[in-house]
């Protein structure tokens, strides 16, 4: 089941519409109303996994720590998972987490070299990621990197770049878009205009999206396919890279719950085989 517990984004990526509907002012929900929820839907449905749709479950931190310490304390025997931002986690709240039922933390990183970062609208950097990539494995928890790859500025260098860092934190899952969607009245709306990829006052309601004039649309299709395949925690949904519907299908039957990229890593012991593609 997901669950919200708060509205408000005050951070500022390009392609994002999370401040433009919610406003930038964070408006968190009371933390016992959060395990409130939590455990009527565990005592009336039968509910034991929890996903938190927030763009960003550790920020502001307290809030975080605050239901982590309810979850505790009431003993809810659940599991769930987040999403969250590489910048200001810490090990304190990764222990607390896990603690209270955390399976794996699913971070918006959207790039993996500085300059990307930079143009995405990040507000960390790629020592941020190393960082908390190296705390989640200290804290026991996977963690998943989603990245966007073709976004303003991209080359045929910075998406080697991204596989060689992804490769050196190593996370149990690498989830890459190609790609970024164009939203209205979002600075990619604007970037998109002025590198040419749609029209001023064009309609973008459906769904249009921003490729880099700096790299070929089929060589960047290339080099991801290449890469993704050639490795095994990398999933591609619009490739169908580990993402197939068979797949899917043969984690599930496996009686996972919660995230499927957290068997990425488990698929040796289970026995589930790869294909030639890269799919299960």
């Amino acid at each position: 089941m997901t669950l919200a517990r708060k509205r408000g984004c005050p951070f500022t990526c390009v392609y994002c519409t999370y401040p433009l509907l919610d406003g930038s002012r964070i408006r968190c929900r009371p933390a016992e109303a959060v395990v409130d929820e939590m455990e009527e839907m565990t005592r009336t449905h039968g509910l034991d996994y929890f996903f938190f749709v927030d763009d960003i479950f550790n920020h502001p931190a307290k809030q975080a720590e605050d239901i982590c310490r309810e979850l505790i304390r009431r003993k809810l025997n659940v599991g769930w998972t987040c999403f969250a931002t590489p910048k200001s986690m810490t090990i304190e709240l990764l222990r607390l987490m896990k603690e209270a039922g955390c399976k794996g933390v699913e971070f918006g990183t959207d790039a993996a070299s500085d300059l990307m970062l930079r143009n995405m609208g990040k507000s960390f950097t790629k020592a941020d990621v190393r960082r908390v990539s190296a705390l989640c494995k200290e804290a026991g928890l996977p963690a998943a990197h989603y990245i966007i790859l073709g976004g303003p500025g991209e080359t045929e260098e910075t998406v080697k770049e991204a596989f060689e860092f992804m490769d050196e934190v190593d996370p149990r899952a690498v989830i890459a878009m190609i790609g970024v969607r164009v939203y209205p009245k979002t600075p990619l709306e604007q970037t998109s205009i002025d590198d040419g990829i749609i029209k001023a006052g064009q309609s973008i309601l459906d769904s249009t999206f921003y490729i880099s004039p700096l790299i070929d649309r089929e060589r960047l299709l290339s080099i991801v396919e290449t890469g993704a395949s050639e490795r095994r925690n990398w999933v591609v949904p619009a490739l169908d890279i580990r993402n197939s519907e068979e797949a899917m299908a043969a984690l599930r039957r496996f009686g996972h719950r919660g995230p499927l990229w957290d068997m990425l890593g488990e698929r040796r012991r289970t026995g589930i085989k790869e294909g030639a593609n890269g799919t299960a």
